[in-house]
């Protein structure tokens, strides 16, 4: 029974983590914002199944890592993200999306399209700029948010 709950949390966890779930359009999986409400619900509860059962059975070193990885959850998505400034980060005019992804930390992002007199672009912005993309996922602006 434990072994079963183990699996199933660290499936959810992973298809969470590493899934790509979208918020107003499907993933490239497929996967929606509903899914991703649906599949934390059932890691929850296989959480909860999973640390009473360890607790009933006294099974400490069980409980210890189901107690454990959630926290780590919380506590990384608590950290602070780091704030950039549009300026140092002027190289990045001309890279692709990859580039853009593998320097800069995308907790804390807000990703959008934006409509002006020269079609619409997609941007994405991060703690402190934004930066901005043409259709064929090629950084044109790179511009500092005024918060």
């Amino acid at each position: 029974m434990l072994a079963i709950l183990t699996v199933t949390q660290v499936l959810l966890m992973a298809v969470l983590i590493f899934g790509d779930i979208g918020f107003d359009r499907p993933g490239r999986f497929g996967m929606s914002f509903g899914h991703g409400i649906l599949l934390s619900i059932l890691y929850q509860i296989a959480l909860v199944l999973g640390v009473v059962y360890s607790c009933i059975k006294r099974k400490w070193y069980t409980l210890f890592p189901q107690a454990v990885i959630p926290l780590l959850g919380i506590v990384y998505t608590a950290w602070p993200a780091a704030r950039y400034d549009a300026r140092e980060h002027q190289h990045l005019l001309g890279e692709t999306r990859d580039v853009v992804e593998e320097e800069l930390d995308s907790r804390s992002v807000i990703q959008g399209v934006q409509e002006d007199e020269q079609g619409a672009r997609e941007f994405v912005s991060y703690p402190g700029m934004t930066v901005h993309y043409a259709a064929d996922g090629i950084v044109v602006r790179v511009q500092a948010n005024d918060r």
